[in-house]
């Protein structure tokens, strides 16, 4: 929901909490994918890439989409383009 009405900053806030909460979650693929964009929409662009280039996900088209954008926003199109996605 946070996501979709474009709330970056919050999404990650509530995504960070539920990782930390519920242990089993921490490297949850589909929790880290939403907080990599959750925090690109907060204008986070090192850090989303970070997150969306965690061995969980780093082969995941869907992910890897977001992270060629956060690529590109941080002036990086090489690496934007070598993204599979």
């Amino acid at each position: 929901f946070l996501i979709a009405w474009e709330l970056g900053p919050e999404a990650s806030g509530v995504i960070r909490q539920l990782r930390s909460d519920v242990p089993a979650l921490e490297r949850s693929p589909e929790l880290l994918a939403l907080e990599g964009i959750a925090t690109l929409m907060g204008g986070h662009g090192k850090a989303a890439l970070e997150l969306l280039s965690e061995p969980e996900i780093a082969e995941d088209p869907a992910a890897q989409m977001w992270a060629g954008l956060a690529a590109q926003r941080r002036g990086n199109p090489a690496a934007a383009r070598d993204k599979p996605g």
